[in-house]
């Protein structure tokens, strides 16, 4: 109890921080006052421009500010390339993982007060997710045939691994491999399933990487969340 006591302060005041402070509330300075570079700024122009051109993004919107003021503010491209509107420094974007870094907060304050070391094993907090198994796709050179087979862990996923996304975890939602197909085929995520349920599938299915070995944008957070909940 005392721990969602902790997290539900700390989102609390991360949504006050974000309600409370907008752009519209700082004042602008040259860069140069704030301890910042013009001609270093200046560089964004070209990058997002360049990016533009390419087709990479339709449109963007930096803000840079240090100290409390606004050194750099500009909007790029558009925000509808089917009616070709500007991009406004207003314009609203669809925007995810939040919820991430509140999640972490708490872990570092759960560290903080000595609940675990970052170096710690997570089986060690959470047992089924000790000797996990890790798949590995291989392709034949001569037939092109894809085949996979699974390989025991070298190490435990550690807590660190987890706050970094190199646990070998995954989602399977964006690329293809046969874990992420593991992953949609057990419902790997479903909104109507608890941590503790979600947890229970991830330690029946292989890794996508040996832990530590790999960056790559995964369910970690969803661990991390279910050791708040437990500890």
């Amino acid at each position: 109890m005392k721990n969602r006591i902790v997290l539900f302060y700390v989102i609390i005041s991360f949504c006050f921080v974000i309600a409370s402070t907008t752009w519209a509330d700082l004042s602008t300075a040259k860069p140069e006052d704030v301890g910042l570079s013009s001609e270093r700024l200046a560089r964004i122009d070209k990058v997002l421009t360049a990016d533009i051109e390419k087709g990479m993004i339709p449109g963007a919107v930096v803000l840079v500010a240090s100290h409390g003021k606004i050194a750099y503010f500009k909007s790029f491209g558009m925000r509808d390339q089917e009616t070709a509107a500007p991009m406004k420094k207003d314009s609203i974007f669809r925007i995810a993982s939040m919820t991430k870094p509140i999640t972490k907060v708490a872990i570092m304050i759960l560290h903080e007060q000595g609940r675990f070391f970052l170096s710690d094993p997570i089986s060690k907090y959470i047992p089924e997710l000790g000797n996990l198994k890790v798949g590995v796709e291989s392709t034949d050179s001569a037939t092109g045939q894809t085949s996979f087979t699974t390989v025991p862990s070298k190490r435990d996923i550690r807590i660190e691994n987890l706050l970094c996304h190199t646990s070998g975890l995954t989602y399977a939602f964006y690329g293809k491999s046969k874990v992420k197909t593991m992953y949609k085929e057990a419902g790997v995520g479903r909104l109507d399933e608890t941590l503790k349920e979600l947890v229970a599938k991830l330690s029946k299915l292989p890794l996508a990487y040996q832990p530590g070995t790999t960056w790559h944008y995964s369910r970690s957070p969803d661990v991390l969340g279910y050791l708040i909940e437990i500890n």
